[in-house]
C-alpha cells in the first residue's frame, strides 16, 4: 500500500499524532522519516527518492511542499509560522490548494482530507510558468 513519508523540521506531539493519523486514513504500510538527525543522514538523492516514491507525505517544510507538488504527491502540510506561513499560503492559493495547509492550532481538529487532482494542479503550474516566461522576455526586452 506504499509508504507515508514525514519531514518535520520542528517536532511536537500534537505533530506526532497527527502523522499516526494519517498513516491510517491512508491505509499506508510503514513511515519513513526524513530528518537530520545523526542516525539519519541522507544524500540529497536519497531524500528525493524517498519523496518521488511515497504514497503520501506530511511535512512542515516549504521545500518538502514544493517537491510534493512537482513529483504529483498527495501531501499535507502543516504551516510553520515560526519559519513564515506567507510563502506556503501564496503557492497553494495559486494551485487552489489551500485545504493541504493544516494550522498548528488545528491539528487536533483534523478528520481527514480529499485526493489532489493533479492534472488540474499542472495545468495551473503550467499557466503559471508560461506568465513567468513572459515577464522575464518582457524584461529582456
Amino acid at each position: 500500500n506504499g509508504q507515508l513519508v514525514s519531514y518535520v523540521l520542528d517536532r511536537t506531539e500534537a505533530k506526532e499524532k497527527l502523522i499516526g493519523d494519517v498513516l491510517q486514513k491512508t491505509g499506508c504500510e510503514s513511515r519513513f522519516e526524513l530528518t537530520g538527525n545523526k542516525e539519519n543522514i541522507l544524500t540529497v538523492g536519497q531524500w528525493l527518492s524517498a519523496i518521488r516514491n511515497a504514497k503520501f507525505v506530511v511535512t512542515d517544510s516549504f521545500h518538502g511542499m514544493v517537491f510534493c507538488i512537482a513529483f504529483n504527491k498527495q501531501f499535507l502540510v502543516i504551516a510553520n509560522e515560526r519559519r513564515g506561513t506567507a510563502r506556503f499560503n501564496s503557492l497553494l492559493q495559486q494551485l487552489e490548494l489551500e485545504d493541504r495547509i493544516i494550522k498548528p492550532r488545528n491539528i487536533s481538529e483534523f478528520n481527514g482530507f480529499d485526493f489532489i487532482d493533479f492534472p488540474k494542479v499542472n495545468n495551473s503550474l503550467e499557466a503559471l510558468r508560461r506568465l513567468s516566461r513572459g515577464f522575464i522576455d518582457n524584461s529582456l526586452s
